[in-house]
């Protein structure tokens, strides 16, 4: 039996009819919220292009930022900033992600081995800002909590 010569009951014929129609409005209403929702997206968007595009030159790269409250000024800093922390990341992380596949691929069977792979596919499950909070949590808010209450209580000299 082809596809074809596949005939449908009326009541069949109504259901399916009355099926595309919801499909077709629920995919209207869909459409309609996803824009509603974008909408925002779009206002801010321009009044922010419309606000910053005169500010938009080449001395806005190239120069370094000026004292608060003087107009002028850049972002070269935010640059080099930004391409300092790839550069160190890169430097740290390479070295050390294929002297971990080498070893992995050399004696993947040891106990250690199985812990190195674990703590990457925690590594790799887990969401960046989750993991960056953690560190935050354990290593910068104690170490500042640390100092600043050891600052209350003022160096030799000061007391």
């Amino acid at each position: 039996m082809s596809v074809g010569s596949l005939t449908l009951s009326p009541a069949s014929r109504r259901r399916l009819s009355r099926a595309r129609v919801l499909n077709n409005v629920f995919t209207v209403v869909l459409w309609a919220i996803g824009l509603a929702a974008l909408l925002p997206l779009f206002f801010i968007a321009g009044f922010v292009i419309t606000k910053g595009a005169r500010h938009l030159n080449f001395n806005l790269f190239t120069k370094i930022p000026t004292v608060p409250g003087q107009p002028g000024g850049g972002i070269s800093q935010a640059f080099i900033g930004s391409g300092l922390i790839v550069g160190m990341s890169i430097l740290f992380s390479v070295p050390l992600g294929l002297g971990a596949a080498v070893y992995l691929s050399e004696f993947g069977r040891t106990r250690f081995a199985s812990a190195v792979r674990f703590t990457g596919d925690v590594l790799l499950s887990t969401p960046s800002i989750v993991a960056g909070f953690l560190v935050w949590t354990l290593v910068v808010h104690r170490r500042t909590s640390c100092a600043s209450s050891l600052e209350s209580f003022g160096t030799p000299a000061q007391r």
